[in-house]
């Protein structure tokens, strides 16, 4: 049976010997402001971590990183992926016109056999990168999420990174065929993927 609380103005039910009395407006209206006070705290702390650009900013934080350096492509190939895949010293791309997709990127021509004319390996660096047709999911080793894409023009090999994604791109001695791209693309993805900015 309910019963009329003076003090505290509401009906109330006589208390239950096994629970212990529900808390006072008082007590509630503590909780709340306490829950409320860490809440902003953490607002205001995430917040000026994502702006501070000098100490503690969001590319500082643990597993994001910056933007990758305009040359940043041409370094992930070291000289051992050089001589194994027989390339040139590589070429930074301009990537300026590009507008703010692209990052940087590095074209590296594969000499052959002197049966044909070189193949042309390349690699990227971007954020979202649109990309025709749409890549669909293959596999590489040590390129994890990879996707493959392309055409009579050549194939790429695309995955993500913190950054937004890594792209490689090979494109075909003239008799060389489509497949034969995407087994060099995803070959040398492989390959550099290691020294790839995570």
């Amino acid at each position: 049976m309910d019963l009329w609380d003076e003090d505290r103005q509401e009906w109330a039910r006589p208390p239950d010997k096994d629970r212990p009395p529900p808390p006072s407006r008082a007590h509630r209206a503590l909780i709340a402001a306490a829950a409320t006070l860490l809440l902003c705290g953490a607002l205001v702390g995430g917040i000026w971590l994502w702006t501070d650009d000098d100490t503690g900013g969001i590319d500082d934080l643990p597993g994001t990183s910056a933007t990758p350096s305009a040359s940043s492509a041409c370094e992930a190939v070291d000289t051992a992926i050089t001589a194994e895949w027989n390339l040139d010293s590589g070429s930074e791309e301009n990537v300026e016109n590009a507008g703010a997709s692209l990052f940087s990127g590095c074209t590296w021509t594969m000499s052959g056999d002197g049966s044909g004319s070189p193949t042309q390996l390349s690699l990227f660096y971007g954020k979202e990168i649109p990309i025709e047709p749409t890549p669909t999911p293959t596999p590489v080793d040590g390129v994890p999420s990879a996707e493959v894409s392309g055409n009579e023009a050549g194939c790429l090999i695309v995955w993500p990174t913190s950054f937004g994604r890594a792209v490689v791109h090979a494109v075909p001695s003239n008799e060389d065929s489509y497949d034969n791209a995407c087994d060099l693309a995803s070959e040398f993805a492989g390959s550099v993927a290691p020294n790839v900015p995570e």
